[in-house]
């Protein structure tokens, strides 16, 4: 006789149970059967197995919108645990990002706590950190800078170079001051 979102917070937490422990079987499975003969019958136990993966990860992202703070808390903290264990599928960052962004303004602190924790551990364990060529992002900057400047107001631009103005005056005083 216990409230139903102890169960679904069991169920949750067992769910990243078998999510990590079932890609580190794969992981160890790939390992093995590298130039195999079985490969055909180890092709549809991958499928499946995929499919289960695909299954379970979409329980657990519908959990972090589920009615009790409990439980949403505990699906944001086992997409933490496998965010960190490196169990978190390629095609699953970018909508566990969203998650963890629309979490963040949830009503529990709990829940923005466990989501803050996410976006931390997301952003530590980015596998594509090292590659991408930040060269393009760059020009697209300057791109932007130059319409942005061709196309901002004259009163926004009088504003903002009268409060760069203000701002140089005051640090420019403090400094008098402290001499």
């Amino acid at each position: 006789d216990s409230e139903p979102y102890v169960m679904r917070s069991a169920i949750v937490n067992s769910i990243g149970h078998i999510l990590v422990r079932e890609d580190q079987t794969l992981m160890e499975n790939k390992d093995d059967h590298e130039g195999s003969d079985e490969e055909s019958k180890d092709e549809r136990h991958v499928v499946n197995i995929a499919k289960t993966r695909s299954s379970l990860f979409d329980i657990l992202c519908d959990r972090t919108c589920d009615i009790t703070s409990f439980t949403r808390a505990a699906a944001l903290k086992v997409l933490n645990d496998l965010t960190e264990k490196q169990s978190l599928p390629l095609d699953r960052i970018m909508p566990v990002t969203a998650i963890a962004i629309d979490r963040l303004q949830d009503k529990a602190v709990m829940v923005r706590r466990y989501s803050m924790q996410l976006l931390t551990s997301l952003l530590e364990n980015n596998p594509f950190m090292g590659m991408l060529n930040p060269e393009p992002y760059r020009e697209k900057v300057r791109e932007l800078e130059a319409y942005l400047k061709c196309n901002i107001p004259e009163e926004i631009l009088n504003a903002r170079d009268t409060a760069l103005e203000e701002a140089k005056n005051d640090e420019s005083q403090g400094e008098r001051e402290v001499n």
